[in-house]
């Protein structure tokens, strides 16, 4: 109960066929959620150039390290009981972000680009 598995996905813009997708490991101690994210350097050449170590931080301040990295991609995840359900969820496989439901997801980031398309979308649904 106390080990949870955080999918995420990493949009740079609402066109992409792949998102990047990546996982970290999310441990509970004490009532305080931790996020055990070691891989987080392979993104320091991909425009968020702090991101240059292993992270092993607070929930709270693995956000914000995520937040202060870019401002321009969408950043969000989910946490899975079971890393099986969390590598299915979140696969490397092509997807449109137009058809990603959003329910249950948690935003690390919410670029201007991706608001300006969801009030395209939702506009758009209004008008079928």
């Amino acid at each position: 109960d106390n080990i949870r598995y955080r999918g995420i996905f990493i949009w740079d813009k609402p066109t992409e066929e792949i998102p990047t997708n990546h996982f970290a490991v999310v441990g509970n101690k004490e009532g305080k959620d931790y996020v055990f994210d070691v891989s987080a350097h392979q993104f320091e050449n991909r425009g968020m150039s702090n991101l240059n170590g292993p992270l092993i931080l607070s929930a709270d301040e693995w956000v914000c390290k995520y937040r202060m990295a870019t401002r321009r991609k969408l950043i969000y995840y989910t946490d899975f009981s079971n890393s099986s359900i969390a590598a299915n969820a979140y696969d490397a496989l092509p997807r449109e972000l137009e058809s990603e439901s959003m329910a249950g997801k948690v935003f690390v980031t919410s670029p201007r680009w991706f608001n300006t398309f969801k009030k395209q979308k939702y506009s758009l649904i209004g008008k079928m």
